[in-house]
């Protein structure tokens, strides 16, 4: 995103955007490099000894009040802030504006993209710690897309910025999460050199005559040289590494011990690119348990840790017919899997 808070000049940046749109995840990387940030749950777990089920609406002006005068202290201090809520109506926009007006610094607007409410609602139920059914968040969805309003450019924004889906999802990572990932590769020269797999991509991609293949999360690019010399045409694509360009669809995806590493905001958006990429068939390995590796920070290497189960449910839900590969499972808490596009038959080769 070209959205440069790190210069010294003080902005008021407020996000737009549906629950589970990204805007938390964005807002991670700002923070990190000392923007300030005001969060409505987190000031209401302040208020309440960090319990957010204590909430209570009758002490809603406290909550505003409390980010009033952080927002303001911190501009008058010449910092950033970013306004990490919905800030679905325009009137909730117009206040921001206006503050920004009364300390002379730039407003701007970030606006995440919108899916369904109920894709929202899905995409927040899998990540909630409050412990809400998935029926009371895809009310909760609903209710904001009744009232939600765009933004549009009279509103006083000295910029909008409208993000698009396929930009947030793009590469499935968040900045930070691929900055650890880039120093594990440049500290570790094993990180990422998996390639027991080779004869059993071959043989599934002569099986369903792919021409082509994609390594999805490729590494260092070891079975991608591997199968280079079986005479393969193969293409490496991993975010992390110097294989960072957004590739096209191929014949035939592979993705080797890779979905584990995904933030769990991001799997559904990686897997819909693995479904977008792949032309006839995927073929997947995925942990299920926590990594022996870990980061530069000291988190686990595996960000979404599931069951085998999970993430059969998981695929199937984003379009794929799942063929467990049982016979080729090489650990346990392992989950294989052939992935087939519908009517892969009929499809012309690649």
């Amino acid at each position: 995103m070209d959205l440069d808070l790190s210069s010294g000049v003080a902005t008021l940046v407020v996000l737009h955007g549906h629950i589970a749109s990204g805007k938390s995840t964005w807002v991670k990387d700002c923070a990190e490099k000392g923007t300030i940030v005001v969060n409505d749950d987190s000031i209401v777990e302040a208020v309440h000894g960090g319990n957010y089920l204590l909430y209570d609406t009758s002490l809603k002006p406290l909550y505003k009040s409390t980010e009033h005068h952080i927002i303001q202290m911190a501009l008058s201090m010449g910092r950033s802030v970013v306004v990490d809520r919905p800030c679905l109506t325009r009137d909730t926009r117009a206040r921001y504006v206006q503050l920004a007006r009364s300390f002379d610094v730039k407003a701007v607007c970030v606006s995440m993209p919108a899916h369904t409410a109920e894709e929202h609602a899905r995409r927040r139920f899998r990540h909630d710690a409050r412990g809400y059914s998935l029926e009371r968040w895809t009310k909760i969805a609903r209710a904001h897309f009744a009232k939600a309003e765009p933004v549009i450019d009279s509103e006083g924004f000295d910029r909008v910025i409208r993000v698009k889906s396929s930009r947030v999802y793009r590469d499935g990572i968040s900045e930070s999460y691929r900055q650890l990932n880039i120093d594990k590769h440049n500290e570790d020269p094993t990180w990422g050199t998996e390639s027991k797999w080779e004869s059993r991509v071959v043989e599934l991609a002569r099986r369903y005559g792919c021409k082509s293949i994609l390594d999805y999360g490729c590494g260092k690019g070891v079975l991608v040289s591997g199968l280079r010399k079986r005479g393969w045409s193969v293409t490496g694509f991993d975010p992390c590494t110097k294989d960072n360009t957004p590739p096209k669809p191929h014949g035939m995806v592979t993705c080797i011990d890779v979905l584990e590493h995904v933030e769990p905001e991001y799997v559904d958006a990686v897997i819909d690119n693995l479904h977008r990429l792949s032309l006839r068939v995927a073929f997947v390995v995925i942990s299920c348990r926590p990594a022996l590796h870990r980061l530069a920070d000291g988190s686990n290497a595996h960000r979404t840790i599931e069951s085998a189960p999970w993430w059969q449910q998981k695929l199937e839900e984003r379009g794929w017919d799942v063929r467990i590969d049982k016979d080729h499972t090489y650990e346990e808490g392992q989950f294989v899997a052939i992935l087939e596009q519908v009517n892969w038959k009929n499809r012309k080769k690649h």
